[in-house]
């Protein structure tokens, strides 16, 4: 069961992948590099804001929906209530900083009005979508959750090449159509759930929310801090008045390389669902699939090196060049914290959440320090390597959180000659899968379908 969960969410990454990278080159080709970064601009801060809010309670419902299974139509509600209430504070808070706050905000203040009301729309809208988006998982239905974020995303491409790049409609189509997506699946997400979808109030449960509260709570200010890791680059950027081509040849060459976290992002999404319901059995399967992660991973991030420049050019247009260096700078730091949010799952499970709180805090400061610097010495490609080197922080933390929890012994994370050969035998598997189609399609063709004939 585990492997057809990794399986079909590894095919929906790909899927997602795919149109993610394929909305980004229309965006990039539509908007040209300044209206691409003017596009990064727009949505950074509610992006950064709803995901910092969902993030806590993103683990509640995928680990509790597993753990408490009889409490599913409480984590809807609350989960409901949260994104409104939450949602609509932060909305105003954000107003307030745009429009009525005397400070400083950076290229911040060369967006339009107009662009950044949607963009303040996107907060309850982005936490909405998730929280369903994660109670569907960690009420097991995987596959539905893959098919729901796959369709979101074949519209949003097909929305992005229609309103933006033929008709267009440029910076405001965009935002439209990026505040159409989570739209789109919270309707999704509540027909697949439409059994537990209940808002009656009377279903809430106060200890679990309580419990909610202070698990979730411990991993929201966790999670800021590695939100803010994966984003000190825009934000150092914007602050330090960088034009906006230069932020956009940045954004482009985030989004690119995040897309090598699609493996540890399947395995992970489908595997903490099922730890949460058996966690005796599947918290001992980390150490294997952490290692056969990061094997993967590392291909992975060599196979990009080399395909990738030649690819971005292809997709974006030689207007995007200067997207390639802080490209390959950031590949190792993707790499490497992808296969430790694997590690990231056991404290998870076994709700120890403050020394994830921990290490990204320190990753953080680390990432700010070291990101001045380099971005003033050189520019975006600094911003890069900051951005790769705490990554890479975090994930020596997570391991060692990690092993001090769980007992494990390094060595037990260290890939080993077995993990290749199993893997070298999974490849070659798939290799000969359409040898063995075809072989049996032509046995097929001349067996005689009347035994009479013979």
């Amino acid at each position: 069961m585990l492997r057809k969960d990794i399986v079909v969410t590894f095919g929906g990454q790909v899927a997602r992948v795919t149109l993610g990278i394929i909305g980004t080159a229309v965006l990039a080709r539509a908007l040209g590099p300044e209206g691409r970064g003017l596009y990064a601009l727009a949505i950074l801060l509610p992006v950064t804001i709803g995901s910092f809010l969902q993030a806590g309670h993103l683990a509640v419902n995928l680990t509790f929906a597993g753990l408490y299974r009889d409490q599913r139509r409480a984590l809807f509600v609350q989960s409901v209530l949260y994104s409104v209430v939450a949602g609509a504070l932060a909305v105003l808070a954000m107003a307030a900083y745009f429009f009525w706050l005397p400070v400083g905000k950076g290229q911040l203040e060369s967006l339009p009005g107009g662009i950044i009301l949607i963009g303040l729309m996107l907060i309850p809208m982005q936490m909405m979508a998730a929280l369903l988006r994660a109670l569907t998982r960690g009420s097991e239905l995987i596959v539905q959750a893959v098919l729901v974020d796959s369709a979101g995303m074949v519209l949003r491409v097909l929305a992005l090449i229609a309103f933006v790049w033929l008709l267009g409609g440029g910076l405001p189509a965009a935002m439209w159509v990026t505040l159409g997506l989570p739209a789109f699946c919270i309707v999704a997400f509540l027909w697949q759930i439409r059994n537990i979808a209940t808002l009656d109030v009377r279903n809430l449960s106060w200890p679990l929310a309580k419990q909610s509260m202070q698990f979730g709570g411990v991993l929201a200010v966790a999670s800021v801090a590695r939100l803010l890791v994966m984003q000190v680059g825009l934000y150092l950027l914007n602050y330090m008045k960088m034009p906006p081509a230069e932020i956009g040849f940045y954004a482009v060459a985030l989004v690119v390389s995040r897309q090598l976290q699609m493996i540890p992002e399947a395995v992970s999404q489908a595997f903490l669902p099922r730890a949460s319901n058996d966690p005796e059995v599947r918290l001992k399967q980390i150490p294997p699939l952490f290692r056969l992660t990061l094997i993967v991973c590392l291909g992975m991030m060599f196979l990009m090196a080399a395909a990738g420049p030649p690819l971005m050019l292809l997709m974006f247009g030689w207007n995007f060049a200067g997207s390639i260096l802080p490209y390959l700078f950031l590949l190792p730091g993707v790499a490497f914290h992808g296969s430790a949010r694997l590690i990231g799952m056991y404290l998870y499970v076994r709700q120890k959440p403050h020394y994830g709180m921990i290490n990204n805090w320190i990753a953080l400061a680390c990432t700010v320090a070291l990101s001045v610097v380099l971005i003033r010495r050189l520019g975006i490609t600094g911003a890069a390597l900051g951005y790769s080197l705490g990554m890479l922080l975090v994930s020596v933390l997570t391991i060692w959180a990690y092993r001090r929890v769980s007992g494990t012994a390094l060595k037990e994370l260290v890939p080993q000659r077995s993990d290749f050969r199993l893997l070298w035998g999974q490849f070659r598997r798939i290799l000969a899968s359409p040898r063995r189609m075809l072989a049996r399609g032509k046995i097929e063709q001349t067996t005689p379908d009347d035994p009479a004939q013979t």
